[in-house]
């Protein structure tokens, strides 16, 4: 699970400039980046059958401000 995880992370993604700023500000519980938690629901949805996570938005603006991955 951990090998199929890291490669299909490993493939990386495009996003546009502003796209980037949000996902790099991204630091779910703590030390975590964008893709570190999606790694995590990676591995928990193939062992698990399912992942969650808590999307929180900016109340101002609506944007993605954080997301923490919840354990099931």
């Amino acid at each position: 699970m951990n090998a199929l995880a890291t490669w299909s992370l490993g493939r990386g993604f495009e996003t546009d400039p502003d796209t980037q700023a949000i996902l790099d500000g991204i630091t779910g519980w703590g030390e975590d980046t964008f893709n570190s938690i999606l790694w995590n629901m990676l591995v928990t949805k193939k062992v698990m059958g399912d992942a969650f996570a808590e999307i929180i938005r900016s109340d101002e603006t609506g944007e993605i401000i954080n997301i923490k991955p919840l354990d099931s």
